[in-house]
């Protein structure tokens, strides 16, 4: 039984590195696109490019065993309801700007 658990925690690192490598892809290819936003949406998209960086990380962390299953998730979480957040702002804003 330890051994297969040791197995799946090795396989969970793994995803784990290779899910920061596909949000890191991620980021560096939007980021390029940044500076053709205009402006007042620019803050926003950069926003969300760096709450995926930081998941990235998180998931880098785990992988390299910096950090545990649960920090990770917590961090997961928190980068989701960011996200959550950061949208609800874009959308009011849209809603506002429309008004206009």
């Amino acid at each position: 039984m330890v051994v297969m658990t040791r197995m799946n925690l090795a396989r969970s690192r793994r995803h784990a590195r290779r899910a920061a490598c596909v949000l890191d892809e991620l980021v560096e290819s939007q980021v390029e696109l940044l500076p053709r936003l205009p402006e007042h949406r620019r803050a926003v998209a950069a926003e969300y490019l760096a709450e995926l960086a930081m998941l990235a990380d998180a998931y880098r962390y785990y992988g390299q065993r910096w950090i545990d299953r649960e920090e990770l998730e917590r961090r997961g979480h928190s980068a989701i309801d960011r996200l959550d957040t950061l949208q609800t702002m874009q959308e009011r804003q849209r809603e506002y700007t429309d008004l206009d």
